[in-house]
């Protein structure tokens, strides 16, 4: 396949573009069908055919073919990645006993108007 891209005039004449077709029917095999789901509902429309069964790759960024045949590659990786990412569990703050916290308070407060008696007394009568 004829790619654009570096290269100049030698892209009129190099073949270099690498288009890769992924069964999604065989990536069922070694994937949840979550993930396979998730897939298609992120690149439906971009990379996935009309028919949900292949998802398309191309790569013509390079000047050899085998880098962009790495780069397709490359981008299959991170779109499953991202299709099979699961946000964390967000676990219910512990709750810290009551008198605990009041007990720290009350000697945040006692120790804030000692320093401040401190400073008072460092002042001369005037």
């Amino acid at each position: 396949m004829r790619g654009s891209g570096p290269g100049g005039q030698g892209t009129n004449s190099s073949s270099n573009k690498v288009e890769l077709r992924v069964d999604l029917g065989l990536l069922a095999g070694f994937f949840d069908e979550e993930v396979i789901a998730a897939l298609i509902a992120n690149e439906a429309g971009k990379h996935v055919s009309a028919d949900h069964a292949t998802l398309v790759v191309s790569c013509h960024e390079h000047r050899s073919a085998l880098q962009n045949k790495e780069g397709c590659l490359q981008k299959v990786r991170v779109m499953l990645q991202a299709a099979s990412w699961v946000p964390p569990v967000e676990r219910d703050p512990v709750e810290r006993p009551t008198h605990i916290v009041t007990q720290q308070k009350q000697k945040r407060r006692i120790k804030s108007n000692m320093n401040h008696m401190k400073k008072s007394a460092r002042k001369g009568q005037w």
